[in-house]
């Protein structure tokens, strides 16, 4: 019986290194499955290409799933996970001109963790008095991890992400050039694209995303949630994969490995060094995504919610009634318990968890055996429960609501 052919769309991204690394080691063969890794252009073309059919699977923006299930991207296709394949990894990266005005502004601005939004607020109001170009950030595509820290991390220091500052979306390898060339001011992405701006000297990364939330979900193993019912078995077969992937990634020499392979150009195209931030044995703790399968490889239907309530929360969305439906039929806790028992790791018992409530790492009981979760205090320190999210939404003084003003 021969192995079942399929194409896997990705960008050149380090969070990629699960795939990677089980295309460049075998282990999708161990499991019969004919992988080709495919590089696409942008979010937007990753998810055209799964949901015209392109593409079999893609790594897709966990949020990019929660929109579908709510019928909110434009080509109404609705798609599926079972397996996240990271937790975090992004960053915020400014200007060297941005830099130098938040530091006339505040010159201790920089100097507590995590650094804030606030000195924008005189900035932004200086250019608008002015009439200049407002403070423009890029992030990778509306409904994405990096527009909603974003738009997180701005909103608590008391800007609105619509009002006071514009946002624009902009593919990730393109996030450099357009900063160097003072199109933008500033941009939240994923690696390398925060260290090659940092090591060409065009600009500082001032915050990550773990800084923002520690527990903020990335990316996914997405497909189209026909496909799957119609190729479970196969689907369960690339999880079981990246679980097999995942845990070896849990090893530093692994995660060297990864470097080597993704600074090719058939992935990344770029030296090394500029990987080595977030991968690998000299890898910083805050940039590193979490690829553990027990607890970045589950499909939290709570991270889903929280996802969703920031649509809700930016005027993306509003609340339905079939909203817990739909993160239900798209987040398949179900199968990923399936793939988990055959690999032997442990997983949850319960699909929700209090998201952002735990200054130190803590313990899941609720699972086949207990897991050591790690700590996940929102910046602010809120926390969410997707039984409460409509009260949860309500309390942001800054927010948009569909249908209203904004506020704030």
């Amino acid at each position: 019986m021969g192995r079942d052919a399929l194409s896997i769309g990705y960008l050149p991204l380090c969070d990629a290194a699960p795939l990677v690394i089980a295309k460049e080691e075998g282990v999708f063969e161990g499991l019969d499955l004919d992988v080709t890794l495919r590089q696409g252009k942008s979010w937007a073309h990753i998810r055209d290409q799964v949901a015209f059919g392109d593409l079999d699977a893609a790594q897709m923006l966990s949020p990019m799933v929660v929109a579908s299930a709510l019928g909110l991207t434009p080509t109404k296709v609705s798609f599926a996970t079972a397996f996240g394949l990271n937790l975090n990894g992004n960053a915020i990266t400014v200007s060297n001109a941005l830099y130098k005005e938040m530091q006339d502004v505040d010159p201790w601005a920089f100097d507590a963790r995590p650094v804030t939004a606030a000195p924008l607020q005189d900035i932004a109001k200086r250019r608008r008095e002015r009439g200049q170009t407002p403070v423009t950030f890029a992030m990778v595509y509306p409904f994405s991890s990096h527009n909603y820290l974003l738009r997180y991390w701005l909103a608590e220091s008391g800007l609105h992400p619509d009002r006071d500052v514009r946002i624009i979306v902009v593919p990730p390898p393109d996030m450099v050039r357009l900063c160097e060339s003072e199109s933008i001011d500033g941009y939240c992405v994923g690696e390398p694209w925060n260290t090659l701006a940092v090591h060409r000297g065009i600009g500082h990364q001032i915050v990550a995303g773990a800084e923002i939330w520690p527990a903020a979900p990335e990316k996914v193993l997405g497909v189209r949630r026909n496909w799957l019912d119609d190729h479970e078995d196969i689907y369960l077969r690339l999880v079981r994969a990246l679980i097999r992937a995942a845990k070896i990634l849990e090893d530093a020499e692994a995660q060297d490995r990864a470097v080597s392979y993704l600074a090719k150009d058939a992935y990344i195209g770029l030296d090394e060094r500029h990987l080595q931030r977030s991968l690998g044995s000299a890898a910083q703790k805050q940039l590193r995504p979490m690829f553990d399968g027990s607890i970045a490889g589950f499909p939290w239907h709570s991270k889903a919610a929280w996802l969703a309530a920031q649509m809700v929360r930016w005027g993306q969305a509003s609340w339905t009634a079939d909203v817990v439906d739909a993160i239900a039929s798209s987040f398949r806790t179900d199968l990923f318990r399936v793939a988990a028992e055959a690999e032997g790791i442990r997983f949850p018992l319960v699909d929700h968890i209090t998201e952002g409530a735990h200054d130190e790492p803590w313990p899941l009981d609720q699972a086949s055996a207990s897991i050591a979760m790690p700590a996940d205090r929102f910046m602010d320190r809120r926390s969410f429960s997707a039984s409460d999210a409509e009260a949860y939404v309500e309390s942001f003084d800054v927010r948009v609501v569909r249908g209203r003003a904004p506020q704030s």
